[in-house]
């Protein structure tokens, strides 16, 4: 009986199915599935369309990684204005390219 006053409290909607608060020890990832469901499918959001860089923005991109691997918050962000890119694009490269570093040189393309 005390477990039952420690639960929260259950809403019970006009569907008459109900809405367990997140994190309660009453949902699961498997409450989110509908399999039943009347409704539409959930949109997906968009992603965005993959950067094409500019063959100056790459240029510039390599020299800067060059001299630093990892940049700064300010520097990221005067990098990505100077590039006419944004701050994430800037990020994410920098993320991918460190990825290519940290793999070791590439060696026998086209062979």
């Amino acid at each position: 009986m005390l477990d039952l006053l420690q639960r929260p409290a259950l809403r019970v909607t006009s569907s008459s199915r109900p809405v367990v608060p997140p994190g309660s020890p009453s949902s699961s990832p498997d409450d989110a599935d509908d399999e039943g469901g009347s409704g539409p499918p959930p949109l997906k959001k968009q992603r965005k369309a993959r950067t094409a860089f500019t063959d100056n923005q790459l240029q510039t991109l390599e020299k800067s990684f060059e001299r630093q691997k990892y940049l700064s918050v300010q520097d990221r962000m005067e990098l990505a204005a100077k590039l006419n890119l944004t701050d994430t694009q800037v990020k994410t490269w920098y993320q991918n390219r460190r990825s290519v570093w940290h793999s070791g040189p590439i060696c026998c393309l086209g062979s």
